[in-house]
């Protein structure tokens, strides 16, 4: 389980918002963008989960999605 506390990634999102986002770049921002994942034990987990390679369910909670910028809203479902 994963928890994201989105209000504190306004600029994160502009940045993605403004870009085509194909799932190898979605990955790689929410690892590294958001959750600060360097290289580690869990970038790789991460990693493994996002692309069905582990047999383990992820979670992620967006905390605060409801308050953020409604451009963004969009762009995090995509995500």
């Amino acid at each position: 389980m994963v928890r994201i506390d989105i209000n504190y990634h306004n600029d994160e999102l502009n940045t993605l918002h403004q870009k085509h986002t194909d799932k190898e770049k979605a990955i790689e921002f929410l690892s590294q963008k958001l959750l600060k994942f360097q290289h580690s034990v869990r970038l790789e987990l991460f990693k493994q989960c996002c692309e069905l390679k582990q047999k383990e369910w992820l979670v992620i909670i967006l905390d605060g999605f409801y308050e953020i910028i409604p451009l963004y809203k969009q762009t995090l479902l995509t995500l």
